[in-house]
């Protein structure tokens, strides 16, 4: 599904109706863990889900994010869902 200004917005995932968009709030751990969260859930993805499950994890145990991450957080923001980590001006 298509927004008016013609950008993704839905996929379908078996029975699950999913962002487009690959939604990452790795850079905001620090706010997240603040926030009392303790679980967070890492969708698969075909490619590269080693690379995020080791930058999710070096996170978890202490490391610093990374300074840019592919992907959008506005959500968290109090921003609309699909602004980029740029917009938010996090990377």
């Amino acid at each position: 599904m298509l927004s008016q200004e013609g950008q993704a917005i839905f996929t379908i995932n078996g029975i699950q109706t999913m962002s487009a968009q690959i939604n990452n709030l790795l850079a905001d751990f620090p706010s997240l863990k603040a926030a009392g969260t303790d679980i967070a859930r890492l969708s698969p993805r075909a490619q590269g889900m080693s690379e995020i499950i080791t930058a999710w994890d070096d996170v978890r145990q202490g490391h610093l994010p990374p300074l840019a991450v592919e992907g959008c957080n506005g959500y968290w923001h109090g921003r609309p869902g699909m602004v980029s980590l740029e917009e938010v001006g996090l990377c």
